[in-house]
């Protein structure tokens, strides 16, 4: 496994952010493992209900993105404690899309799978995300142990949430060469550093704000069987983008009004 950055590490690195992280205290670290980013475009006019108001659709190019995004969480904990078995490490697939509101850009999550029962119920508690229960794996084999080059992963994902229509994921991908970190005004920039999330709740637009070092990015090479993540959009066939990254370790604030 690749070494961590302690949150001091992490917090001393800002070079690469056009808008500073929040000066108050952070609340909680996580490190998001094996991430495998998947886009593909999407007609605004179509995305646009599935958005709330409040919120502007953030294009590239005129381009509207929807990145489904399988990974490992680990480390996830409230500041000043340790792991916790059974809380701290699960495994995440999210559906996202880019926002602004006003001055700030970010993500919207359309939904997000967990295979961690607690986990689904507190984050939908406290960040009032859409997170679903799901029963999910993945496995690697071969690659290094630090960035995963030449890994070969399987990763499934088939959502269990009472109440919720049926979804299911199931890919397979090797991991390629490294391609360092996405330069500033690259598409792969305007996909991966994101620094906050927005959700509304009650008409209010709430912002939580993350902090990580720039992503280290990996060519990949994907092999989808079965994408029913992105149903509502029509989302299907080969993604228009893909970029895998081992990782980066992150810091995150609680959710705050944000006034454009």
């Amino acid at each position: 496994m690749r070494p961590r950055y302690t949150p001091p590490d992490i917090l001393a690195t800002r070079w690469h952010r056009d808008v500073a992280p929040p000066s108050g205290p952070w609340v909680q670290r996580q490190s998001w493992l094996d991430f495998l980013f998947l886009h593909w475009t999407v007609d605004p006019a179509v995305l646009r209900p599935l958005v709330p108001a409040p919120l502007e659709l953030d294009l590239h190019e005129g381009r509207a993105y929807v990145g489904i995004i399988p990974f490992q969480m680990a480390g996830t904990t409230l500041r000043g404690l340790p792991d916790i078995p059974g809380f701290s490490r699960f495994l995440e697939l999210n559906v996202r899309t880019y926002v602004r509101h006003g001055d700030r850009r970010g993500v919207y999550f359309l939904s997000l799978e967990a295979d961690n029962r607690l986990i689904v119920r507190v984050a939908r508690a406290w960040y009032h995300l859409p997170y679903q229960d799901a029963r999910m794996a993945t496995a690697m084999t071969g690659g290094s142990p630090i960035d995963r080059t030449g890994a070969r992963f399987h990763y499934t994902s088939t959502r269990t949430h009472r109440g919720s229509p049926p979804a299911a994921f199931d890919a397979a991908w090797q991991v390629g060469r490294p391609l360092g970190i996405a330069q500033a005004g690259t598409l792969e920039a305007w996909l991966c550093e994101q620094y906050a999330l927005f959700v509304v709740e009650g008409g209010a637009v709430l912002r939580g704000d993350v902090h990580h070092v720039p992503w280290p990015l990996h060519a990949v090479d994907v092999e989808i069987s079965t994408n029913t993540m992105g149903a509502a959009l029509g989302i299907e066939g080969p993604p228009a983008h893909a970029m895998f990254s081992p990782g980066v370790d992150t810091v995150m604030w609680t959710l705050t009004p944000h006034t454009p």
